[in-house]
């Protein structure tokens, strides 16, 4: 690796440790990459610390989401803590479509990040299903996990820089005002331990 390689391969080293401590750092400006920019093997490095800022960034976004959950005592109090799940996800897809990388690259990780959301959606369903409340609660938390369901950052025309603005403008778009309103019946503390991608509903 020539030193100029080496200059672009900690660029990308800093950055990525930066995204891992606060998923809102600016990826801007960053070297574009090619597939013969680096050897084999300081990819297969570059891709390690890909993985863990993001494994990172997600087991914070998963303790705050089951913690949030556990303290809902409304509807929109439970939607707002799976919309902050939703956003560290988006910011997962942000990273992994960075137009610096080359597609070589960003094809199969933005594939993980899909999978990775896809089995999110489905545990929160299984959970919000089986949870140990009466029927009807365990409906609405059903068909609340759905309204706000994970998978919609897959869609081609999701806008995912609006749901990220700084302002949060695209936060209140996501939540189907039909199903999320005030003054909805009141759910028993939920409880349960963080664990990778799954939120505990009861």
């Amino acid at each position: 690796m020539t030193v100029g390689a080496a200059s672009v391969y900690e660029a990308w080293v800093m950055a990525l440790r930066a995204w891992a401590r606060d998923p809102r750092h600016s990826l801007e400006g960053l070297p574009p990459l090619a597939v013969d920019s680096f050897p084999p093997d300081t990819y297969q490095r570059l891709l390690a610390h890909f993985h863990n800022a993001q494994a990172a960034v997600m087991e914070r976004a998963d303790e705050q989401c089951t913690r949030d959950v556990s303290r809902a005592t409304s509807e929109h109090e439970m939607a707002q803590a799976l919309l902050e799940l939703r956003r560290a996800y988006a910011r997962r897809l942000q990273l992994v479509r960075h137009p610096a990388l080359p597609v070589e690259l960003r094809s199969p990780m933005e594939h993980g990040v899909a999978e990775d959301i896809r089995r999110s959606q489905e545990s929160l369903e299984r959970e919000a299903a089986s949870a140990t409340v009466d029927v009807a609660t365990r409906e609405r938390q059903l068909r609340l996990v759905r309204s706000v369901r994970l998978t919609v950052l897959l869609d081609a025309e999701y806008p995912l820089e609006q749901l990220l603005d700084p302002a949060g403008s695209g936060g209140a778009s996501v939540v189907e005002p039909d199903r999320i309103r005030s003054g909805t019946p009141e759910y028993p503390p939920a409880t349960g331990s963080a664990r990778r991608r799954r939120v505990v509903l009861e």
